[in-house]
């Protein structure tokens, strides 16, 4: 008797364990899918910087034509064409800047 009434106790203790397990499981793979979400969403858009470093500087260069404004000439803001291309990062600033072709009209 005095055995069953010592293991009362750990039973009780293995079993608020169990629960508890079963509920820190459930917040772990909450978690892990999240991460996984969040993983993929980063894959995905490292794909699209490959993709961009993949352009040559000529395609960029035309995507950047197709940038400015066709009812009035660029002016010299730097929210705006051609200015603000050389802002994204260091290769677009040097296209940019040494194109001649996006600076022809400028107010």
């Amino acid at each position: 008797v005095e055995i069953k009434q010592y293991l009362q106790e750990p039973k009780c203790k293995m079993a608020n364990f169990k629960k508890d397990m079963a509920f820190y499981q459930r917040a772990l793979d909450h978690f892990t899918m999240k991460r996984d979400g969040l993983r993929s969403t980063i894959q995905q858009h490292c794909a699209l910087l490959s993709l961009m470093r993949a352009l040559s500087n000529e395609i960029l260069l035309s995507i950047f034509l197709f940038c400015l404004p066709v009812r009035h000439n660029s002016t010299m803001d730097v929210n705006e064409p051609p200015m603000v291309l050389g802002l994204v990062c260091s290769r677009w600033h040097i296209i940019a800047y040494n194109s001649p072709s996006l600076w022809v009209s400028l107010h």
